[in-house]
């Protein structure tokens, strides 16, 4: 009889999730860098670095968690 291997799905269950994170971070960026257009406030600079923090952050873990549960 042939053993089989069941895969687990934490992979791309996790890697979803922070894509999804990176996602809100890009659209977070996006909104604050508009403001910043229309309104000129300077503290929209801050909060859309920090939002292309997050992006950067879950996108990063977005592919290290494929690669951490690879079989």
């Amino acid at each position: 009889m042939a053993e089989t291997k069941q895969a687990s799905d934490k992979s791309l269950g996790l890697s979803l999730t922070f894509a999804v994170i990176a996602l809100l971070g890009t659209l977070g960026m996006l909104a604050t860098s508009y403001l910043y257009a229309l309104n000129g406030d300077t503290q929209m600079q801050i909060y859309s670095g920090v939002a292309f923090a997050v992006a950067m952050v879950g996108g990063g873990l977005a592919i290290a968690v494929l690669h951490m549960f690879d079989n």
